[in-house]
């Protein structure tokens, strides 16, 4: 059997993540809520899909540091309706911040800085133990999609008196929504 010289020729193929494509884009975003305190009350933070924002968002990670000096219970839910008055975070980017790629995101980060309520509807889907001193990192890999009036957050029901100081962090990507003729 004879081969040709040039019979096989690879070809060179590059794989790319789907975060670092959606990076490239400007459509990947991480942004965290300040540091939350509270003194016997209950806190959240979430990833709020806007009714009007005409994208899904994607939820590829979570992070919950406990800054305070107790361990804490981190329920997460998808949808529900947080007690309180939320205050909007202002801390996000674009991870691509090349001039002229990087773009302002539709998702908003929102969370409580003390609250007796609890939430409501929606889905507590899973629970973190988070000890002292420590951030925990839950890897979602875009599977959790969040439509327009949708959110993904957390929540921490205090024990009586105990002292919570905590930042919840998201990183996330958009889609738009395309019409079913598209």
């Amino acid at each position: 059997m004879t081969f040709e010289k040039n019979y096989f020729k690879p070809t060179e193929v590059v794989s790319l993540s789907k975060i670092f494509y959606e990076a490239v884009q400007g459509k990947y975003y991480v942004g965290q809520t300040d540091i939350i305190c509270t003194n016997g009350l209950n806190i959240w933070g979430a990833l709020f899909n806007p009714h009007d924002s005409g994208v899904n968002i994607f939820v590829n990670v979570i992070t919950f540091s406990n800054l305070g000096d107790n361990p804490f219970l981190a329920q997460l839910w998808i949808n529900g309706d947080f007690p309180g008055k939320g205050i909007r975070s202002n801390k996000f980017t674009s991870t691509n911040t090349i001039p002229c790629s990087e773009t302002i995101p539709k998702g908003e980060i929102i969370y409580s800085n003390g609250t007796c309520g609890f939430p409501q509807g929606g889905v507590n889907i899973y629970d973190r133990i988070v000890p002292i001193d420590t951030t925990l990192v839950s890897e979602e890999d875009g599977k959790f999609l969040i439509p327009p009036g949708g959110n993904f957050g957390v929540f921490v029901k205090a024990k009586a008196r105990q002292d919570i100081k905590a930042i919840f962090a998201f990183g996330w990507w958009e889609e738009r929504i395309r019409d079913c003729k598209d």
